[in-house]
């Protein structure tokens, strides 16, 4: 229901601004904020040979939302894409696990960051750590990046209460920053600053063999146009 109600809240919001972006022959972009700076980088490409591309973030379930109601020509998504709406698949974004700096680099394991998301986890004495509460701070239920690392860790069960609900990425940073014992989760960025970035089995964001990856889809109607295709495209030679 929190989910519902937040999305449809989030249309409403989005509706001025793609009745200001939608002309003519103009493709329009909607989806993940994790794959905004490639979805932008794709357009300006894309129109600087003759195609515009208007790129209106707003998360991948309001993506998924406007494609099926007919209103963006394509959705960026970390969420699969259902039928009747084609998908493919992109890429991949790098999700970083970032920490209050007193923390220090503390040794993590995909095991760890599920009893982190969990609940099992409540001081990072229990990871190996300082004795420091363990604050986590997680993207809230429209959040697609929230949605697909519960099915990465948990297989879709549910996350745990006591975790504080961040509305972006950068609240996300700015919650971790103020408040000692924090940790949270990132996508997309590889060197935030202000916050210490956590290894996940020895490895960090930029390394390949990252556990911590989620797919990007794109999803669309229909056959995919020409301009949509090289749009399409662009994305993907950004992605990894």
């Amino acid at each position: 229901m929190v989910r519902l109600v937040a999305l449809a809240a989030a249309l409403l919001l989005i509706a001025s601004a793609l009745a200001a972006h939608s002309h003519g022959r103009d493709l329009v972009v909607s989806g993940s904020t994790g794959a905004l700076p490639a979805a932008e980088e794709a357009a300006r490409a894309v129109s600087s040979r003759g195609q515009p591309v208007t790129v209106v973030a707003g998360g991948s379930l309001l993506g998924l939302t406007l494609v099926e109601r007919g209103d963006v020509g394509i959705a960026l998504s970390e969420v699969r894409p259902r039928p009747p709406l084609h998908a493919v698949v992109l890429g991949q974004l790098p999700v970083a696990v970032v920490a209050h700096r007193d923390i220090g680099p503390v040794p993590l394991t995909l095991g760890d960051l599920r009893a982190i998301v969990s609940g099992a986890v409540t001081c990072w004495c229990q990871l190996g750590g300082r004795s420091l509460r363990l604050t986590f701070f997680f993207r809230t239920p429209v959040s697609g990046v929230r949605i697909a690392l519960l099915q990465l860790l948990l297989g879709n069960a549910d996350v745990t209460a006591r975790s504080v609900n961040a509305l972006s990425n950068g609240d996300v940073l700015l919650g971790v920053r103020r408040t000692p014992g924090a940790v949270g989760f990132v996508e997309g960025v590889l060197r935030p600053e202000g916050v210490e970035v956590m290894a996940v089995d020895g490895l960090y964001p930029a390394e390949r063999g990252y556990p911590l990856m989620i797919p990007i889809y794109a999803a669309y109607r229909g056959r995919l146009s020409p301009a949509q295709g090289a749009y399409l495209a662009a994305v993907r030679r950004l992605l990894r």
